[in-house]
């Protein structure tokens, strides 16, 4: 997803608090941490996945395949430009 571990370890941070998420120390391996989804989440998903769905399905209504790949295409190359800066 390249996107920083500290960046990913602030968002998870905040779910945590926010109680979606658990963290929690590998039992076999100290140096791992393992992200478990709360029963919050679960019902947070339960609740939202269909309208969710239908939004995404409004979002993405007439557009093609291949405008997705090149719109994709297009985002990424942005992105190596911008890291040649």
């Amino acid at each position: 997803m390249e996107s920083s571990h500290q960046n990913v370890k602030q968002i998870l941070l905040k779910l945590e608090k926010k109680g979606f998420v658990e963290i929690l120390v590998d039992e076999k391996d100290r140096r791992k941490q393992r992200i478990v989804l709360t029963e919050k989440c679960s019902d947070f998903c339960k609740r939202n996945d269909k309208p969710s769905q239908i939004q995404m399905n409004r979002m993405y209504e007439g557009v093609t395949e291949e405008q997705i790949i090149t719109t994709i295409q297009t985002i990424l190359q942005m992105e190596r430009n911008l890291k040649k800066v």
